[in-house]
This record gives structure tokens, C-alpha cells and sequence, in this order.
């Protein structure tokens, strides 16, 4: 069975797959796991995916696919993405992807109003931990590292050390050694 299937992000964690007929999927357990979302109609049908390929399947859905549903998670998807890669005004993201859709679509998401507060949002988070990733990388890149500082200081106090053998035997042999009649 290596069916393709297309994979949708609802936010930035979750996400549906969807195989050729538009049947939705999501993760049951396991790394490659998903189970069919129509839990109120008990759908028995779940899938093994890796790597952009339907593996296998087992269960026959009980129901029909929701094209509709799947058209308003597609809106979401690209809209959440849109709004988190681009610095194009959310107003204007929104009233472009809502243009045209059907009515059945429209009804499937949130008002206009409330997606663009919830995008807008997104994008304030997405920009912050953008901005709090670059402070750290030029902090890194500005400071040395704490260890290195630490043993270069170390070392600048420490006298230097003579490290030839020859000079490591001539400190030994620097000792007075008196003998002990020497002391009488």
C-alpha cells in the first residue's frame, strides 16, 4: 500500500494527515500510528505513515470523508503558517483566505474576528522566540565561553612552569640536601 498522504499543521504542535480519499488521521500512538478522527462514529480504520507514504492500513472507515472539514483544516494550516513566515498584515491574510471559500467551509472555522486575534498572537510568540534565539546565538557569539575565560585567567596569575626534562631534573637536583653530620 504506499499511498501518499499530505500532512496538515494545525498549530504549531499538532497536525492531521489526510490520505488520497480525505479521510483525516491523527497520531494514536507510537511515532507512526494514526487513527481516523471520527470518534463519534467509532471509525475503526487507522494507518501506519513514515516518510510522506501510507505503509499499511487496517479497519475500514464506517463513514464518509469530511471534504469540507478538510478544506477549513488546509485554511487554518496555511493561514497559521502564513501568519508565523510573513510580516503581511493579519487583516489582510485573513480577508484573502476567507474570500470565496463556501459557506460550509466558513461555518468549519472560527469567526474572522477570533482567528485574527489568535494569529496575531501566534506571531507575537513566533517573533519572540525568534528574537530570544538571536539574543542567545549573539550573546554566544559575543562573549567567550565562561570555562575558557576562567582558565585563561588561571593561567595569566600561575607562574609559568618550566616543562623541558632537563629543567624538571635541575629543580629536583636544586634541593639542599645537608648531611646529617653536617648539622653537628
Amino acid at each position: 500500500m504506499s499511498d501518499a498522504y499530505r500532512e496538515v499543521k494545525l498549530n504549531g504542535r499538532s497536525s492531521c494527515l489526510f490520505d488520497k480519499d480525505k479521510y483525516c488521521y491523527k497520531k494514536a500512538r507510537g511515532k507512526c500510528i494514526f487513527a481516523c478522527e471520527e470518534k463519534s462514529q467509532e471509525c475503526p480504520s487507522k494507518i501506519q505513515a513514515a516518510d510522506g507514504k501510507i505503509l499499511s492500513q487496517t479497519g475500514k472507515h464506517n463513514h464518509m470523508p469530511n471534504i469540507v472539514g478538510f478544506q477549513a483544516k488546509v485554511v487554518s494550516s496555511e493561514l497559521y503558517h502564513a501568519a508565523v513566515m510573513t510580516d503581511d498584515p493579519i487583516n489582510e491574510l485573513v480577508d484573502e483566505k476567507l474570500e470565496g471559500l463556501s459557506l460550509e467551509v466558513l461555518a468549519e472555522l472560527p469567526d474572522a474576528d477570533r482567528m485574527k486575534t489568535s494569529l496575531q498572537a501566534t506571531r507575537r510568540a513566533a517573533k519572540t522566540k525568534r528574537n530570544a534565539g538571536n539574543t542567545v546565538a549573539q550573546e554566544k557569539a559575543e562573549k567567550p565561553d565562561r570555562k575558557r575565560k576562567a582558565t585563561r585567567e588561571k593561567e595569566n596569575k600561575l607562574p609559568k612552569q618550566q616543562t623541558s626534562k632537563g629543567a624538571d631534573k635541575s629543580n629536583k637536583s636544586d634541593k639542599t640536601t645537608t648531611p646529617k653530620n653536617a648539622l653537628q
